[in-house]
């Protein structure tokens, strides 16, 4: 639910490997109770918001139907999630553009090399329930437009 911890998806071998070598698994120890409350809070208001869930599905299509119309599909990793990404190479060239994004009030996060591999450098685009269909429109609008001007 997105309040604490992560997972890691692998093969048999892997976990081995982190179960005897990883100290922080190691010593981690039961969630929390503020964290399982967190978890429970979470998953009720799942139950009872259908509207916010439909919300952000619309905006998710939107986005994608919006980035086919403003011819930036080609930038994109393929994705129906709410987590979208824009690869655009170079670690200077994303942490500019996001830069640029972020002054005109977007909080588009640049994923630099090494966390992906080079070449790969890449804009996250996190979609929420609340984010308007304007709001959606302006930051591809700007991205198309920061991209162009960079080439």
């Amino acid at each position: 639910m997105g309040c604490h911890g992560a997972a890691i998806l692998g093969s048999q071998d892997l976990k081995d490997y982190l179960v005897n070598f990883a100290r922080s698994f190691i010593y981690t120890t039961g969630l929390s109770p503020h964290s399982v409350a967190t978890i429970l809070m979470a998953y009720q208001h799942l139950e009872t918001d259908s509207n916010g869930i439909q919300k952000l599905q619309h905006n998710i299509l939107y986005f994608n139907q919006q980035k086919n119309l403003l011819s930036l599909k080609p930038l994109f990793v393929r994705s129906k999630s709410a987590i979208q990404s824009a690869i655009v190479p170079g670690n200077d060239k994303v942490k500019t553009i996001a830069t640029q994004l972020q002054k005109n009030g977007f909080d588009v996060k640049a994923i630099l090399a090494p966390t992906v591999p080079n070449g790969q450098e890449r804009l996250r685009f996190c979609l929420h329930s609340y984010n308007s269909e304007k709001e959606i429109s302006e930051v591809l609008q700007l991205l198309g437009n920061f991209v162009a001007y960079d080439k």
